[in-house]
């Protein structure tokens, strides 16, 4: 798959992810969506390439609000990520790959999420990550 728009949608109260981006999809936009209240992620992105994500609420997940996992070359900008159980935003491996690398996380609004990170992400794994939310040297 490629090419696809996830644009202004309301999702809640799903028992698992809110948003899925299915293994494999490129060039995918996620934009103007709010996810919230859904039991696990606000939205999961995972062995994906090239994917950008900007301007959605993830609010009140059960676990992460925005967990990139082995998700590479990816821009995350201007998203509120607030109220979540786990992670705000998360980057790191997935069943197939130990990191997430080249992603541009970047004017993202974080706070009030289960791992006490304000406007940062929490980097697991991976490298070459970027931008004013990631931290350090990106996930070495």
């Amino acid at each position: 798959m490629s090419e696809l728009l996830n644009d202004t949608n309301f999702v809640t109260k799903n028992v698992g992810a809110g948003i899925d981006l299915q293994t494999g999809t490129t060039l995918t936009t996620v934009q103007g969506n709010i996810s919230r209240e859904n039991g696990t992620v606000g939205l999961i992105v995972a062995d994906n390439t090239s994917d950008t994500i900007t301007s959605n609420d993830f609010l009140n997940n059960g676990t992460d609000g925005i967990s990139l996992r082995n998700a590479d070359q990816s821009q995350v900008t201007l998203n509120r990520v607030m109220g979540n159980g786990g992670n705000g935003i998360a980057l790191g491996p997935s069943s197939v790959s130990s990191g997430s690398d080249n992603n541009f996380v970047n004017g993202n609004m974080i706070s009030g999420n289960g791992d006490g990170l304000v406007d940062k992400v929490r980097c697991i794994s991976g490298t070459g990550n970027t931008g004013n939310n990631v931290t350090g040297t990106g996930c070495q």
